[in-house]
């Protein structure tokens, strides 16, 4: 829990290594946590885009089936 509570805070903890990723890889970063956290597949993640995201007042949730399966996943 602390190796992903640094990577997610990486802006905070290590702002030298922070600054040295590309654009790229902070994307990919991004991806690799957000699979770490909701724990859905690489194929089903890197497959999300913005028309996913359903707003419903505040809130904003991601909805997507998942490619093996069928099954929705909904994350907020």
């Amino acid at each position: 829990m602390e190796e992903i509570e640094f990577v997610v805070n990486l802006d905070h903890y290590a702002p030298l290594y922070w600054t040295s990723l590309s654009d790229n890889q902070k994307r990919y970063l991004d991806i690799l946590i957000f699979m770490c956290l909701q724990g859905t597949n690489p194929k089903d993640t890197q497959r999300v885009n913005r028309t996913d995201i359903e707003e419903e007042g505040l809130n904003k949730n991601i909805i997507r089936d998942r490619s093996k399966t069928f099954v929705e996943f909904d994350v907020p």
